[in-house]
């Protein structure tokens, strides 16, 4: 049904992966990080993200088009990610690795998702993008920041 009263919105695949599952399998993990690499290079994402509900601050609201989340232990940036940083400072970026999957960069901040990001090199990821462009320390309720522009002409409420 179609509403036009409703605000677009962005397309949403999520997933998760219980601990429980992780260690009885180890390699459930690797399997998982697999399968969501696969689907960033064939879905071509804006943003993308993988992070342990068990961390403070999993569940703060997020608004890409006002700021990134603060940072995950895995990020996915896409093409308006991409225009919006540039090439050179998403390769340049203070994460512990970073690669092309797809058209998209995934970076990797952290490889423990169970402890997630630690304070210095959340700051100093934040700090090489600029604090504008992402909501941190559990602060959400930002009224400006820096964010892509977003065509969402083609979304469907």
């Amino acid at each position: 049904q179609w509403n036009k009263s409703s605000q677009p919105g962005f397309s949403f695949i999520g997933g998760y992966l219980m601990f429980a599952a992780i260690d009885k399998d180890p390699q459930a993990l690797a399997d998982f990080v697999e399968l969501a690499r696969r689907l960033v290079a064939a879905l071509a994402p804006a943003y993308g993200e993988i992070r342990s509900m068990a961390v403070k601050g999993w569940d703060a609201p997020m608004n890409l088009q006002l700021r990134l989340p603060d940072v995950p232990p895995i990020s996915i940036y896409g093409r308006e990610y991409i225009e919006l940083f540039g090439r050179d400072a998403i390769e340049a970026a203070p994460f512990q690795s970073v690669e092309r999957v797809g058209e998209a960069y995934w970076l990797v901040a952290s490889e423990s998702l169970r402890e997630g990001v630690g304070d210095e090199a959340r700051a100093r990821i934040r700090a090489h993008f600029g604090e504008d462009a992402f909501m941190a320390n559990g602060k959400w309720k930002y009224q400006d920041g820096r964010a892509p522009r977003f065509d969402l002409s083609w979304s469907v409420a």
